[in-house]
Parts: structure tokens; C-alpha cells; sequence
């Protein structure tokens, strides 16, 4: 396929989980698969996703995409989006296409990231420590919550009670006035 001008064209190796082997008998032997597609830039993410599987002979509806997820990666392993803006690539150069199931992934060849330092496990094991203990402070302090409330709730109805109480001793002591009554 040739590429056009107004169409860039995306270069992929393709890479396809074990239930996925019938895209591709060649994959399963560790050939790789060389593929390249049009893509329009005005396409979604759904609709590439749609024209690698159909490329791919797995399916040219949006339906039959649902079933499948499609990572692309660059040569670091980096994900990148799947618009077609974002996908820029080249023969000698192409891009990972990762075929897989819903909650499955394919794991990077080339990974580069390495095992953490030992300090850096030691620090955020401190940390976790230091949380450890403040939580343990904490439902320790709650264990005599209900008690205290309790003891708060009587406190205050008995404060109440005694505004009560001396509200109505000084009502009972003040004349009504004339007014009230009716007497002058």
C-alpha cells in the first residue's frame, strides 16, 4: 500500500495473545507480522481500533471490536493514543499493535523499568509504619467514644433542665402584667 498524502498510513508489527492465534499462524511461531492501514485524519480511536482488527481479519463491525482490546506501543513501549494524529510511523520503523481479551494484557518484551533501590523500599515501608501507628492511634481514641458521648448527651440534658427549672421559678415569682390580666 502506497501512502497518500492526506491519508497517512500506520505501520505495525502485530502482536496477539494466545486466543487471538488465529489472526496470524505466523505469530504463534515468533515471526512478526508486518501490516499497514489508511487512516483517516478524522477518524476516532473507535473507528482505527475497527480498521486494524479488520485488517486483521477479526472483525470489520464495532461489535466485533468490543470483544477485542487494541493497544498500539512505539518502539520504547510507551502506549501511545489511538488517534491519527498520534500514530506516526514507517516500514522500517513500525509500531506495536497488541491484540487482546477483555482483562488480559501482553506483556512488554523490552521492558526497561528495573527492580526499585532498597532504600527507596525501605522509605515507603516507613511510611506505610508511620500510617500503621496513627491508625492504630485512632481506633484506639474511638474505643471509649460511645461512653464519652453518652456522658456528653447527659450532661447537656441536665444543663437544660435546670435552664428549665430556672425559667419557671422566675415566671412563677413575676406578676403578670395589667395588661394580661385584665385588671387595673
Amino acid at each position: 500500500m502506497e501512502e497518500d498524502n492526506t491519508h497517512p498510513t500506520l505501520w505495525a508489527v502485530v502482536k496477539v495473545l494466545a486466543e487471538h492465534n488465529q489472526v496470524n499462524d505466523n505469530n504463534s511461531k515468533g515471526k512478526k507480522q508486518l501490516i499497514s492501514v489508511t487512516l483517516n485524519p478524522h477518524w476516532t480511536a473507535r473507528d482505527v481500533q475497527v480498521a486494524l482488527l479488520k485488517a486483521l481479519g477479526l472483525g470489520p463491525t464495532v461489535s466485533a471490536s468490543a470483544h477485542n482490546i487494541v493497544k498500539v506501543r512505539d518502539a520504547h513501549g510507551a502506549l501511545l493514543p489511538l488517534t491519527p494524529t498520534a500514530l506516526h510511523s514507517s516500514p522500517v520503523q513500525p509500531l506495536v499493535v497488541e491484540i487482546c481479551g477483555t482483562h488480559q494484557h501482553v506483556a512488554v518484551e523490552d521492558s526497561r523499568v528495573e527492580a526499585l533501590p532498597p532504600t527507596f523500599r525501605t522509605a515507603v515501608e516507613a511510611i506505610i509504619k508511620r500510617f500503621e501507628e496513627r491508625l492504630n492511634a485512632v481506633e484506639t481514641g474511638l474505643g471509649g467514644l460511645p461512653g464519652r458521648r453518652q456522658l456528653l448527651v447527659e450532661k447537656e440534658l441536665h444543663r437544660i433542665q435546670e435552664t428549665l427549672n430556672f425559667m419557671t421559678r422566675r415566671l412563677d415569682l413575676t406578676r403578670a402584667p395589667t395588661w394580661v390580666t385584665g385588671q387595673t
